[in-house]
């Protein structure tokens, strides 16, 4: 973003405020702050992206749209990152963190070719080659280590693990340099 003038002033000002209260909101206004965040950084988007004036502005709502889209994408993606190890993480709980409905998130996500589901299972296997890579994590057990990760069972863990690295996680983590 350009530097800061009109609605980007807004959106920084908005964003510094909610980055240092969001710990003291209740879940619900937390959910309602990032839905108007995701508004607000559509709007600064669409604004920087907005044609001259004068132009044909007849996509411009398509435009807001795409600009909606893209926010609701990086919060959502921001909402699995910070509770990809809750096993409980769905759709539908990423969806309500959202303030939007499940159809729309996954539009959002098709929207970047992708799926919720598949981009909530990279994060748990990011965090969990992490982990297996990392002396902190020595001790812990693979079935401790996926639990901890949001899986719900070991074999799961260990099918998508080896189908995405090739290699199953005890031997990954035999592999990582001493």
């Amino acid at each position: 973003m350009p530097a800061p003038s009109g609605i980007g002033t807004l959106l920084l000002s908005y964003y510094d405020t909610l980055m240092r209260d969001v710990p003291h909101l209740a879940p619900e206004e937390q959910a309602a702050t990032l839905k108007i965040l995701a508004n607000l950084v559509a709007a600064a988007r669409e604004r920087i992206t907005r044609d001259p004036i004068g132009a044909d502005h007849s996509g411009r709502e398509h435009d807001t749209r795409a600009a909606l889209a893209a926010a609701q994408l990086t919060l959502a993606r921001e909402v699995i990152l910070r509770h990809a190890m809750n096993v409980e993480l769905t759709p539908a709980f990423v969806a309500a963190e959202l303030g939007i409905s499940v159809r729309r998130l996954h539009r959002v996500f098709s929207g970047a070719g992708d799926t919720v589901s598949r981009h909530i299972l990279h994060c748990r296997l990011e965090i969990a080659r992490a982990r297996l890579r990392s002396p902190a994590y020595d001790d812990e057990t693979i079935l401790d280590l996926a639990l901890g990760c949001g899986f719900a069972s070991l074999p799961t863990f260990y099918r998508t693990f080896r189908a995405t690295y090739g290699v199953p996680p005890a031997e990954y983590r035999r592999s990582k340099p001493r």
